[in-house]
């Protein structure tokens, strides 16, 4: 058996529409255990250097900004499997 641990961000946009708890009750009956769970909100310079490998990149500009544009969840989880793997897939959470 094996842990597996995941590191979930949820952006600002879910903070704004107030589904940062849908989210992580998603988690949660998939088995995922809550580690640590803290809501941040970035300066600039904070999101210029956690997002730096995309400094070249055209969308760094928009990312940086919409990453400091309000507070976002981050979220550490674990469970114990036995080998089989699992994949999220992006859901509407609407």
């Amino acid at each position: 058996m094996g842990i597996e641990r995941t590191l979930s961000i949820l952006k600002p946009d879910a903070t704004r529409r107030n589904i940062t708890g849908k989210v992580t009750d998603r988690f949660e009956r998939a088995g995922l255990r809550i580690i640590a769970q803290k809501r941040v909100q970035w300066s600039r310079a904070d999101a210029e250097a956690f997002y730096a490998v995309h400094k070249d990149r055209p969308f760094f500009s928009d990312l940086v900004s919409f990453m400091i544009s309000g507070p976002f969840l981050h979220s550490g989880f674990y469970r114990v499997h036995s080998g089989l793997t699992c994949q999220f897939k992006k859901r509407n959470f609407r």
